[in-house]
């Protein structure tokens, strides 16, 4: 199976922080990683220079994901569909969620209340 990081678990990452760390560092070597262009807007919007640049690096070790019509239709439904039943539902975690399953990945994420779509796998840095 591959994995799609969600951006709160790339931030760890890129700090340090574990267990995301260790779980990143070893789907790397795997070569089981990928990275969407949503994060990656995502994190620019954030971030200093300086995290930009070891963003750069890191995007550079993983295949990026294009959003395309299918994920902006999946994207789409999952927040017509969510933003009624959960107190938020955020467009660009469904655009995520929509890489997800459009690539048949795992999402990687530690705010699982943010992921309440039943159709996608989703996983816990450990």
């Amino acid at each position: 199976m591959n994995f799609l990081p969600d951006t709160n678990v790339i931030i760890n990452f890129l700090k340090g922080y574990e267990p995301d760390k260790s779980f990143l560092e070893k789907l790397i070597i795997s070569g089981k990683l990928h990275i969407s262009f949503i994060s990656v807007a995502e994190f620019i919007s954030g971030a200093t220079p300086d995290d930009e640049e070891k963003f750069s690096e890191f995007c550079n070790i993983a295949e990026m994901l294009m959003v395309d019509g299918k994920i902006a239709k999946f994207g789409g439904d999952y927040r017509k569909k969510y933003s009624k039943k959960v107190k938020k539902a955020y467009l660009v975690d469904c655009l995520i969620a929509a890489s997800c399953k459009a690539y048949e990945l795992q999402l990687i994420t530690n705010d699982t209340k943010d992921y309440p779509m039943n159709d996608i796998e989703i996983v816990k840095p450990k």
